[in-house]
């Protein structure tokens, strides 16, 4: 039987003397394991208080008596208290009301009363259940709902947004090659054109996948070769990188690594720090691609001899849309590659942290578990 439930029972079941002067139900009071209390319903002095709610609060019985109900209440909470007392009700547990321990921490509280008489004067007799953590859990699922909400929605919209947008940059892409064909536009303004279109159909395609990744929060995972996954990668970008004159090295893991992960996704996160990396190095550079072990993780390191990230943007790389400073801003990259990496690395439950100073290049370290963690 919940406590209200057996309150209500014993509150049934006095009558207006007996809860006045049968042991019985005095000792029901007095040894009640619930807080109970009883006040004089005019001046709601407290006139009786039974140990568990003594403990419960915080104070001697001596504190406790020469106090009223409104010193239990917060400010909020006095108006509505007063309203029930001009009423004549007895409070009751249709509401919960808020009240302030003796260390000045509030809590929760549903309110099971009865009205009779005690030591002659019209008082109430009230229960008192502590919900404080039924109403967090509460408060946190629906928070939770909300938030998954939310996230759907916005999955929702960005998925049409996404298909709508495409339409148009295949027209454009269109009409660029019919122009390249006609010869009548320069190239180097072609060539602008071409890599406005490509930029939005990165920050598209980045917006479907960050939405995707909110609303999955778990990958399906299937075991792979560190080593193996890295030189993709390194080979997907030995051309650019050549092309930009930069200097390159892969250093794969002198042992084997076998993680279990999302190949797919996992891909995708380090070749965004490559492509960082690729970014914001200036020709006549270094980048690298490296892996190895440490102790119970899996070791993934994308070095770049670049323009570095100032100290006081370190914390904040990785927030969405969030860009250093000057070099970064003109690069014209949409923000969200950083995001979606750490976004990944944290759904395989690892960690990503970066070393970095301005002009002496950035070193962005992924830390994956050998072994999965349980969820």
């Amino acid at each position: 039987m919940r406590p209200i439930e057996l309150l209500r029972l014993i509150r049934n079941r006095l009558s207006p003397l007996q809860s006045a002067i049968d042991p019985i139900y005095r000792a029901m009071f007095e040894d009640n394991p619930h807080a109970m209390w009883v006040y004089d319903s005019q001046t709601l002095a407290f006139l009786a208080v039974n140990d568990a709610a003594l403990q419960h609060y915080g104070y001697s019985k001596d504190e406790f008596l020469s106090m009223t109900i409104l010193d239990l209440s917060p400010a909020q909470e006095v108006e509505a208290v007063l309203k029930q007392q001009r009423e004549g009700k007895p409070f009751s547990s249709e509401r919960t009301w808020k009240h302030r321990k003796k260390d000045g921490s509030l809590i929760d509280v549903e309110i099971l009363g009865h009205i009779f008489r005690y030591e002659g004067r019209e008082s109430v007799l009230v229960a008192v259940h502590d919900v404080t953590e039924r109403k967090r859990t509460e408060e946190q699922r629906l928070a939770l709902t909300r938030e998954e909400t939310r996230i759907n929605v916005l999955t929702d919209f960005i998925t049409s947004f996404s298909h709508d947008f495409r339409t148009p940059l295949s027209t454009i892409k269109t009409g660029l090659y019919l122009l390249r064909k006609d010869g009548t536009a320069s190239e180097q303004r072609l060539k602008r054109l071409d890599e406005q279109v490509e930029t939005l159909e990165t920050l598209i395609e980045s917006f479907v996948v960050m939405a995707r990744l909110d609303s999955e929060p778990r990958l399906t995972l299937s075991r792979l070769d560190i080593n193996t996954l890295l030189s993709r990668i390194y080979g997907k970008f030995q051309g650019r990188l050549e092309a930009k004159g930069l200097r390159h090295r892969f250093s794969p893991s002198p042992e084997p690594i076998r993680l279990v992960a999302n190949e797919v996704e996992l891909q995708r996160a380090i070749e965004n720090l490559m492509e960082n990396a690729l970014v914001y190095t200036p020709a006549g550079g270094e980048v690298e691609l490296c892996a190895g072990l440490r102790e119970q993780w899996a070791a993934v390191e994308v070095r770049d001899s670049g323009v570095g990230i100032e100290a006081e943007d370190l914390p904040y790389i990785f927030d969405r849309f969030y860009r250093a400073d000057k070099a970064r801003s003109q690069a014209g990259r949409p923000g969200l590659g950083l995001s979606i990496a750490r976004k990944i690395i944290e759904l395989h439950q690892g960690h990503i942290v970066v070393e970095s100073k301005p002009e002496q290049g950035s070193t962005f370290r992924v830390l994956l578990p050998l072994q999965p963690i349980a969820a």
